[in-house]
């Protein structure tokens, strides 16, 4: 699959996704993590700066990480919670851990002499 988009788009993008692999393995790789926790965990990072983005610096949003994340086909969806007929969106982390194993293993190994 083909990523048309200029490198420090893509930087960012790989930044996020490798991120999001960090927040997903202190989790210890949940099926489905929601979307509340996932910002919680990507904002706590201070040294990635996502408590910092946005538009007004309040930290990534939900819309925000939907947008970042919608460049490796990964949308959130509702997930019926186990007690009452609640529903929460997030994230099917198996997707996730595919497109971490293609784009952000794949950019370690960039430029490395063979």
């Amino acid at each position: 699959m083909a990523l048309h988009f200029d490198y420090t788009e893509e930087e960012d993008h790989l930044t996020l996704l490798g991120d999001v692999e960090r927040v997903l393995d202190s989790l210890g790789w949940p099926h489905f993590v929601s979307t509340e926790r996932l910002l919680e965990g990507l904002n706590a990072l201070p040294e990635a700066g996502w408590s910092e983005a946005g538009p007004r610096g309040d930290g990534l949003s939900a819309v925000g990480l939907a947008k970042l994340m919608k460049r490796f086909q990964l949308r959130p969806r509702d997930q019926a919670l186990e007690t009452g007929g609640a529903r929460r969106r997030g994230y099917e982390t198996a997707r996730i851990r595919k497109a971490c194993e293609n784009y952000v293993s794949a950019s370690v190994f960039e430029g490395a002499p063979l």
